[in-house]
């Protein structure tokens, strides 16, 4: 019994602790998503603004 409580102290924490870990890495991941995709819709409109503004010349 003495080492199954020992076993459970010491694997729930690494298990809780990697849990957190994994949800913060993936809430980065998402926000980094989501301003990479921004920044690719801010380049399109960019070079679209200068095609527009070379068809203008």
């Amino acid at each position: 019994m003495g080492e199954t409580s020992n076993f459970f102290l010491i694997f729930l924490p690494a298990v809780a602790i990697y849990l957190g870990a994994l949800s913060v890495v993936r809430s980065d991941v998402s926000k980094l998503e989501k301003k990479i995709n921004s920044l690719e819709k801010e380049i399109i409109e960019l070079k679209n603004a200068i095609q527009n503004k070379d068809q203008i010349k």
